[in-house]
């Protein structure tokens, strides 16, 4: 499949030419899937920030050193309970800054009112705008979902038994998902049988599938 190395400098340069249109100096990228978008990098605890200058992935101890690898061009800064990510931004003396509002959590605003005193405003779909265009990489890894969605349900339909229960379903699918080239599901899979099909977000039990049950399936 074609690397999605070769497309992070391109998707950096792109959100840091929307910055200006914010009246910011510089943005903070807190979303997971928008982090990832930009930098290809995964964690729990992770920000990007763009100020044209000079761009930076910010994490703890965990990933630091996975961070330090990213293709990007992103320079990893290393952040604590002590020396916060508002720390370091008041360090690079950023006076007015872009945030992801609609993701942060009460906790967080706390932080960022107690340690950051320049002027806010909102980010809110700058990356997302981006992400609306695919470029190729994007494209494949659509078709390949696709693909793997497709060979899942052809799976299942000579798998399913009567007397399996649907959480064995649920499990036969997800593994056979990930052993044909999926990273994770889109959501938890609905796998719900006879009565309980007209569920449409149920979630798998232990009921057995009896002959003749509908079965009520979505996932990917």
């Amino acid at each position: 499949m074609n690397s999605v190395d070769k497309y992070l400098p391109g998707r950096v340069e792109r959100a840091v030419s929307g910055i200006r249109e914010l009246g910011a100096e510089a943005v903070l990228i807190s979303k997971q899937e928008n982090v990832i978008y930009l930098s290809n990098f995964k964690s729990s605890n992770c920000f990007v920030l763009l100020n044209g200058k000079e761009n930076y992935i910010i994490t703890d101890f965990r990933y630091i050193e996975a961070a330090g690898e990213n293709k990007a061009g992103l320079t990893p800064v290393l952040i604590d309970r002590v020396f916060t990510v508002f720390d370091f931004i008041n360090k690079l003396g950023i006076k007015s800054l872009a945030i992801e509002e609609d993701d942060i959590s009460y906790e967080f605003y706390k932080m960022m009112c107690s340690k950051f005193k320049g002027a806010l405003s909102s980010a809110d779909g700058l990356v997302e705008k981006l992400r609306i265009i695919k470029d190729e990489h994007e494209m494949e890894c659509l078709r390949k979902a696709e693909d793997i969605g497709d060979l899942a349900f052809t799976h299942l339909q000579g798998y399913v038994k009567a007397g399996m229960t649907e959480k064995e379903v649920a499990f036969e699918l997800e593994y056979f998902m990930r052993t044909n080239g999926a990273e994770c599901l889109s959501f938890d899979s609905i796998v719900v049988s006879g009565k309980r099909s007209s569920l449409p977000h149920g979630m798998p039990t232990d009921k057995k599938i009896e002959q003749g049950d509908f079965i009520t399936l979505d996932y990917g």
